[in-house]
């Protein structure tokens, strides 16, 4: 059985808005307190591969709503890419990818069965709600849910 470690602080900021084609995502990225940044090039990686595959992804699945957020986690046994988008009215979708350092690309790992850790959820949890918040009210929609962002921070 695999310890449980005592839960660490995590730095989370926000990293700008991402467009893959017409799909806008909140891009957060997530290291570790004893950190400063992720690794250099990581996130511009990170990027690009979301511009790159995530297109194809929204239009398979159909019915979305051209938002959905990133998480770039530089964590302890990868570098982990999840990709939401928001698809049915109230679907969170999702796409996981991780790599080993700056110098490899992401690759896919939709046979994997993670779905989020403990410092993602945070992510996860902040998301949900500004959808909730912003989304179910008419007068809110798509600009509001862009500005609601989880403030930078310890986590």
């Amino acid at each position: 059985m695999t310890e449980i470690k005592p839960y660490k602080i995590r730095r989370f900021r926000f990293a700008g808005i991402w467009r893959a084609s017409a799909t806008c995502l909140k891009a957060y990225v997530i290291v570790r307190q004893d950190v400063d940044r992720e690794p250099d090039g990581l996130a511009q990686l990170a990027h690009d591969y979301a511009v790159e595959v995530l297109p194809a992804m929204v239009a398979q699945e159909g019915n979305d709503h051209r938002l959905g957020y990133a998480i770039l986690h530089a964590g302890e046994m990868s570098n982990w890419l999840l990709l939401h988008w928001w698809a049915h009215g109230d679907i969170a979708m999702r796409h996981l990818a991780s790599c080993d350092d700056a110098q490899n690309g992401f690759v896919s790992q939709d046979g994997c069965r993670f779905h989020a850790c403990v410092w993602e959820h945070i992510v996860i949890s902040h998301e949900r709600d500004a959808w909730v918040r912003h989304m179910s009210d008419p007068a809110r929609r798509g600009k509001f849910y862009l500005e609601d962002r989880l403030p930078d921070g310890p986590y």
